[in-house]
């Protein structure tokens, strides 16, 4: 299954909202947060139907390099 979603802030309660209504909906979805450990409870709660990206938005170097990947 491709990627349905990319969630921003996916770490902060109303990005995992938003992740949770992806993954109820059957979609896998990418999230992007500065924080590391933010990612990995979110991926830890939607196994295999969540995969987290750290990344800070505001730099364009790392935004960059997010869609490279």
């Amino acid at each position: 299954m491709g990627v349905r979603g990319v969630v921003c802030g996916a770490g902060g309660a109303l990005g995992r909202a938003v992740v949770a209504e992806f993954v109820r909906r059957g979609d896998h979805v990418v999230g992007v947060e500065r924080s590391v450990e933010s990612l990995r409870a979110v991926a830890e709660a939607y196994p295999g139907a969540f995969e987290g990206e750290a990344a800070d938005l505001t730099d364009p170097n790392q935004v960059e390099a997010l869609w490279k990947r």
